[in-house]
């Protein structure tokens, strides 16, 4: 049925052998991110850790959700450096967590309580 599969990725047998080289744990990790996630794979990732560590900031202080929401981006933030200095994710990528928190720091600060 042509039209019934969309938005696939063709995949060749060099990216299939270039993946199952789990000789190198990182090469692996960058191989799987690049060439099945298109470069998503971690930056999503991220994105759903902070998520839960929000949640569960929330269940234990529920009365500061922008301060945990910082708190969670905060931890994401070293996380992305992390993960960039293994090359899992790009610069842009990188970025994003930081200025984020960087954000949420200056709301939480200019509405904190004289």
């Amino acid at each position: 049925m042509p039209g019934f599969l969309t938005n696939t990725t063709n995949v060749t047998i060099e990216q299939i052998t270039s993946i199952g080289n789990v000789t190198d744990p990182i090469n692996f990790l960058q191989n799987v991110n690049n060439d099945i996630y298109g470069g998503l794979f971690w930056f999503l990732i991220l994105w759903l850790i902070a998520i839960v560590m929000f949640f569960a900031a929330q269940k234990v202080k529920d009365d500061a959700p922008v301060n945990n929401i910082m708190y969670a981006m905060a931890v994401c933030s070293i996380l992305a450096v992390i993960m960039r200095a293994m090359q899992l994710l790009t610069d842009h990528q990188m970025w994003v967590f930081p200025i984020i928190t960087l954000l949420l720091a200056v709301v939480v600060w200019s509405t904190k309580p004289e």
